[in-house]
């Protein structure tokens, strides 16, 4: 998924993602998420069940690349936010 839209006005190159960890029965176990191949969260990163991350994101462009790999049971999810 590429960061930026055709609506460029309120793109800004940094600030911190949040992640929430699915809801009580549908965590992920496993996962892997990176920004343009830089790894943000990492498979150790959720070998406690966390319930959320955070971190902070600089020097983003238009065309940068978020990837999300779940390693996790059917039905589990993660939330993304922006913030």
């Amino acid at each position: 998924m590429n960061i930026g839209t055709s609506d460029l006005g309120n793109f800004k190159p940094d600030f911190v993602l949040y992640m929430k960890n699915g809801d009580v029965n549908n965590c992920v176990s496993s996962a892997v998420i990176k920004i343009d191949g830089m790894q943000l969260f990492g498979t150790s990163d959720f070998s406690q069940k966390v319930v959320s991350l955070s971190t902070g994101i600089t020097g983003l462009t238009a065309s940068s690349v978020l990837e999300v790999e779940l390693r996790s049971s059917p039905g589990s999810f993660v939330q993304l936010v922006r913030r």
